[in-house]
């Protein structure tokens, strides 16, 4: 979608802060950052999933084509390094980047039995309206579904934020 933004995220959130508080409850907030996300995104995994969701196989053989037949290079201190090729990791800066990733990240939301979820690139943030301990403990069981997703599609997530 044009025009959004991590503020149309924010917004989203707050709104739902808003109604949390507004029902007399607490709303519980995980945060989360992928560390490296765009770069770490395995074309296998992404390939099975774009065969899940039916894309037509021609579009997904051509897109495995342009992913993994790059030859990148290295330019620091003025020093290039040798050519190499690469098994992972989606075009940063590209409509084409961002619609991969948000291909690969699109099931991410459904493994969250208990939370609410909202997305922003490679941010993410779980919420459970808190009403009773039982509520506040289903929480943790989302975050482990997360650490499961993470560990099965090879991303991390960003500790240091």
């Amino acid at each position: 979608m044009t025009k959004r933004s991590t503020l149309t995220n924010l917004l989203c959130l707050t709104d739902k802060i808003i109604s949390a508080f507004e029902d007399n409850c607490q709303l519980d907030v995980i945060y989360n950052d992928f560390s490296k996300a765009f770069d770490s995104i395995d074309f296998g995994i992404l390939m099975k999933k774009l065969r899940i969701i039916d894309f037509h196989v021609n579009l997904a053989q051509w897109l495995f084509s342009y992913l993994s037949n790059r030859i990148l290079y290295v330019y620091f201190n003025n020093v290039v390094s040798d050519a190499f090729s690469n098994t992972s990791g989606i075009p940063h800066g590209s409509n084409l980047g961002h619609l991969l990733f948000i291909l690969f990240i699109n099931d991410l939301c459904g493994e969250f039995g208990f939370s609410g979820c909202l997305l922003f690139a490679d941010d993410l943030n779980f919420f459970r309206q808190i009403r009773s301990s039982a509520d506040a403990a289903l929480l943790p069981n989302d975050l482990d579904n997360l650490c499961q997703w993470c560990i099965v599609n090879k991303l991390l997530l960003n500790v240091e934020k």
